[in-house]
């Protein structure tokens, strides 16, 4: 007998296995759209970067150029050390003449690291690689939702087997 952990209005109820399968299911799914986007973002400011020809600080370009100056994604990604930061080199940034100040990011050319074009060119060379990454994550998920459900049956049969196993010994 399972002891039901969260019952819903309509008389569903669900036991702790399941919500723990279900919740790490959809945590999967999550992670698996935001790696979706970021990856689809970031290859956005690559291919514009090589299209441009942006190769030295003089040649950059600036996220507002690129039409990305609003996308979070993109300034976390540019930090140093992570793996845009490998590819993606920031030049001296616009002094603004009133504060004496650099603008920002936004206004910050950026250009593809001589060493690194044919890596950038080879990881992002076409926009049909995020069509077929979708896709990718799309059949994982349905996978990881068949094997979820299928453990949600399995598991409640193996934990209530091992407790007869080991609950029932007689001295």
């Amino acid at each position: 007998m399972q002891i039901p952990i969260l019952t819903l209005r309509n008389g569903t109820s669900f036991s702790s296995v399941e919500l723990i399968v279900f919740a790490f299911f959809f945590g999967a799914c999550i992670a698996a759209f935001a790696a979706v986007i970021h990856r689809r973002t970031t290859a956005a400011l690559i291919r514009y970067l090589l299209s441009q020809g942006a190769e030295s600080p003089e040649t950059g370009k600036t996220l507002r150029e690129a039409e990305l100056e609003q996308s979070l994604i993109v300034r976390l990604s540019l930090r140093r050390g992570s793996a845009l930061g490998r590819i993606v080199a920031k030049g001296e940034p616009e002094i603004n003449p009133k504060t004496k100040k650099p603008f920002g990011l936004s206004d910050t050319p950026l250009y593809i690291l001589p060493e690194s074009k044919e890596r950038a060119e080879r990881m992002y060379r076409s926009q049909g690689t995020d069509g077929a990454n979708l896709w990718l994550v799309l059949v994982g998920i349905l996978l990881f939702g068949l094997i979820a459900y299928l453990c949600t049956l399995v598991i409640p049969y193996l934990m209530s087997w091992i407790g007869a196993l080991f609950g029932s010994q007689s001295g």
